[in-house]
């Protein structure tokens, strides 16, 4: 079973992304999207880039620009060639700020910006996170269409689900995230997605949660399965800025769910690869492993802030007796990380 996962795809930066091109080559029997499948704003505003400019477009607009990004990337030529190339690898995704809405979005709980008042404010007190329910839905369904044309194998995209000029008329509002699961190796092997931008509150309320309880509760009864191992995808990585580890009961729900369970936990967003290994005080035998794979075609910000590697993507290859992780950059360098399914201990590669 080879799984290939990556995350971060910036279409506007890069039209031409060779990294699918290698993901192609070693022939994965699922691919695993991670969030950024599309950038709806980027860059730091000093540098010419548009930082949280969406949360100020009208609702027609914000959906004619997410439509076009996602009808862009489906279309780039090495991502395309992999899907139809790999008719029967199965392809599964979730989201991540800036193909949600904006930087930082959240659709939870947020402060809201006052009218003149500053934006500079913003990066202190969580002000322009904020997602609409209509920004929501909106969002919710160009990433279901996506995700439909991509499992399709479409061979044009298909056309907006909705008239961009009369929004909101003709789309319904939802409580229902794009979380879901499925099972792989004879129901050996459990794959579960979730949604950790619908329902996240800004990290500055004291009881914030990355997750509402409906999603939580469906994450324990995922975990619960029958299964030897899960595979829990999150745009966000459990450490890091930005992550779960802004969030500490819904991180420690997510350990205490995880006890007593063989958990990898793949993630995005960082712009960079790594491996790390997470004590779980809630069991103390069975670490928390996880492997992020990000920055599949997104450019950097040298000289101010570095952002990481190119054609960033990993591979998970399990058997009966092993995990073995390879993490991929441009450089053609590579780590490679082994976990025991056994003793669910990471070996010597």
């Amino acid at each position: 079973m080879k799984i290939a996962f990556t995350s971060c795809a910036n279409f506007q930066d890069y039209s031409s992304q060779p990294g699918w091109k290698r993901i192609q080559a070693l022939a994965p029997d699922v691919l695993l999207l991670l969030g950024d499948q599309i950038y709806m704003d980027f860059g730091l505003p000093a540098l010419g880039g548009d930082l949280y400019a969406p949360s100020k477009f009208s609702l027609g607009e914000f959906a004619f620009r997410m439509y076009d990004r996602y009808r862009q990337q489906f279309a780039e030529a090495h991502f395309h060639a992999l899907l139809t190339t790999r008719k029967e690898m199965k392809v599964a995704a979730v989201w991540d700020d800036h193909d949600f809405a904006w930087n930082n979005a959240c659709g939870g709980r947020c402060p809201e910006l006052n009218p003149g008042e500053p934006e500079t404010r913003m990066t202190e007190d969580g002000k322009l996170h904020k997602v609409s329910d209509w920004h929501k839905a909106v969002a919710r369904a160009l990433f279901m269409q996506f995700l439909g044309a991509v499992r399709d194998r479409d061979a044009a995209y298909p056309k907006p689900p909705f008239d961009f000029a009369t929004l909101p008329e003709g789309l319904a509002t939802t409580q229902q995230g794009i979380q879901e699961s499925f099972d792989l190796a004879a129901g050996t092997i459990r794959v579960v997605l979730l949604d950790t931008r619908y329902h996240r509150d800004c990290y500055l309320y004291p009881d914030a949660r990355i997750m509402d309880e409906a999603q939580m509760s469906w994450l324990r009864e995922q975990l619960d399965g029958p299964q030897e191992l899960t595979l829990i995808c999150s745009g966000s990585t459990l450490t890091s800025a930005e992550s779960w580890d802004d969030y500490p009961s819904s991180l420690d729900d997510l350990k205490r769910a995880a006890a007593g369970k063989r958990v990898l936990v793949l993630s995005g967003d960082i712009h960079q690869n790594d491996f790390r290994v997470h004590k779980n005080p809630h069991d103390k035998n069975l670490p928390l492993f996880e492997a992020i794979a990000s920055g599949l075609a997104v450019k950097g910000l040298k000289p101010f802030v570095y952002l990481g590697d190119q054609e960033n993507f990993g591979l998970l290859e399990i058997d009966d007796a092993r995990l073995r992780i390879t993490l991929h950059r441009k450089s053609r360098k590579f780590d490679e990380h082994l976990i025991n399914r056994a003793t669910w201990r990471a070996e010597t590669a």
